[in-house]
This record gives C-alpha cells, structure tokens and sequence, in this order.
C-alpha cells in the first residue's frame, strides 16, 4: 500500500533514535506499521517509527524524549 513516508532499509536489531526532541504520543503494535513509536515534536510535526523489532527499555506514551536518544531498534513486524 502507497503512504507519505519514506522507509530506511537497516539490519534487525540495528538502533533507532529519535530526529530531534519531543514526547512519545504511542508506543505499541499499529497493526500494518507492526510495532511503532510515535513523537510529537509539537509545531504540527510528528515522527513516527515502524516496524521495529523491539522498543527501547522503559520506553511509554507521554515521555519526553531528546533528539539521539534511542527509541527502538529495526524490526520486520507489520506489513513489510
């Protein structure tokens, strides 16, 4: 299915972080986006991180986050 996103090919368990600060709206399967992280960087502008294998320790809706900071890690889940 076409979406608006651009896809990062990296190998299983490589780390992913965050583009730049913000606070984590979800962090949980999203069906077809398979287990996704969602940053609200306020301005209208949201970030979001599919796929992923598994999420960063401790890692829950309303966090703050700072850019670098590591979020998850590259996965195959969803539709891929």
């Amino acid at each position: 299915m076409p979406h608006n996103g651009i896809d990062f090919g990296a190998g299983t368990g490589t780390p992913v972080y965050a583009s730049a600060a913000g606070v984590v709206s979800s962090a949980g399967n999203a069906g077809p986006c398979g287990n996704m992280v969602e940053i609200d960087h306020g301005s209208c502008l949201t970030t979001n991180y599919c796929h992923l294998s598994r999420f960063a320790a401790g890692l829950h809706a309303g966090q703050h986050v700072e850019g670098r900071q590591l979020v998850g890690y590259v996965g195959a889940t969803g539709r891929v």
